[in-house]
């Protein structure tokens, strides 16, 4: 389910077959592909989630930083 280059960040798989990343959240499913976008639950509160998967080689380009910025601020 997880990209190869997430190997960083995800701690471990559940029996269900879902990635756990930061031991705080469970993908489920794959949203999109442009960037990775996973359909997530929270295991704080059980909400839904989504979580995008950025290569560290995109924000190294100056012109991505306020972009990013901006995605993480959207509600």
């Amino acid at each position: 389910m997880a990209p190869p280059s997430t190997t960083a960040i995800i701690n471990r798989t559940d029996s269900d077959g879902g990635t756990i990343i930061l031991n705080k959240y469970q993908l489920t499913r794959l949203l999109g592909r442009g960037s990775l976008v996973y359909h997530g639950r929270s295991f704080i509160d059980d909400s839904s989630v989504a979580v995008k998967v950025i290569e560290k080689p995109t924000i190294a380009y100056p012109t991505m930083q306020p972009r990013l910025v901006r995605e993480c601020l959207h509600p």
